[in-house]
């Protein structure tokens, strides 16, 4: 349960949704990370499509609910997961992802009514759940700079919008396969969503491991952010889009260097570990 020290202001509630096909490898890590959200005005929900190994066990053994979806991609189970639900706000992590409590309760406590998606910044872990460096998301006065590079200047995992913006938006397109949360960030700015930072606490741990998406499709990632520019019609200047990203690439270079110590020491090699964070 929520502590009680910690009051959501007008007592608005939160979805968390996780598509999962198969995730019994870091799902438990994953709901233990919500386990102090869960309560009266915080809910975590899996959408399976169709597992056959423990996911829903464990799931149940947690006391999260699990509903089935169809198999497709993950934006139609989140789609489908939120559809379900009546919150205020959502957000949606994947199964290997963690979220930070305090943080998230935090952002929340201070005020959102003058916003339509809160975000944050993030940790990288690897996966055996180890630290491997932070990541500083955008500025709101970034966002658009950085979109039309096709780079993704907030971090999904530490995001929370609002169940509003998401029928406004007509939820994710589902057409995207792998960028559907690059798109619907975009169209969000780009239909004047107000966007706001949270920098005082990490939201999240994103896990960077073999077998995820991010890193094995990341030709098609950019192939569709690029579809996605060009559907919203998009107009940065060139030197907007170049200053932009030097800004980002500044305010991380100690999550650089960070980022080439501890791969050095967890791997005794000397360089970068692949992030989907801009390079």
């Amino acid at each position: 349960m929520i502590s009680e020290s910690i009051r959501v202001k007008k007592n608005e509630t939160v979805d968390v949704i996780t598509p999962t096909l198969n995730a019994e490898k870091f799902i438990e890590q994953c709901l233990l990370s919500t386990k102090r959200l869960r309560g009266s005005l915080f809910n975590h929900l899996i959408v399976d499509s169709g597992s056959v190994d423990e996911t829903r066990a464990i799931a149940n053994a947690h006391q999260v609910n699990s509903i089935y979806c169809l198999p497709g991609n993950m934006y139609k189970a989140i789609n489908y997961g939120i559809s379900e639900t009546e919150s205020d706000w959502v957000t949606y992590i994947n199964s290997d992802d963690m979220l930070y409590c305090d943080a998230i309760m935090s952002a929340l406590e201070e005020g959102c009514d003058d916003c339509d998606v809160i975000y944050g910044n993030i940790d990288y872990i690897n996966s055996d759940g180890m630290f491997l460096h932070h990541w500083r998301s955008a500025t709101p006065k970034m966002l658009g700079g950085l979109f039309a590079n096709s780079i993704m200047p907030i971090s999904q995992p530490g995001t929370l919008f609002r169940r509003s913006l998401w029928e406004k938006l007509g939820g994710f397109r589902e057409k995207y396969k792998y960028s559907a949360d690059f798109d619907f960030f975009l169209r969000a700015f780009a239909s004047g969503a107000r966007f706001r930072y949270f920098d005082k606490k990490p939201f999240a741990a994103f896990r960077i491991h073999d077998e995820q998406i991010s890193n094995n499709y990341s030709e098609a990632m950019y192939a569709e952010s690029r579809h996605a520019i060009s559907d919203t019609r998009l107009k940065i200047s060139d030197f907007e889009m170049r200053f932009t990203k030097f800004l980002m690439r500044r305010r991380n270079i100690n999550s650089y260097l960070v980022r080439f110590l501890r791969h050095q020491h967890l791997y005794q090699k000397f360089h970068l570990s692949k992030t989907i964070s801009i390079s």
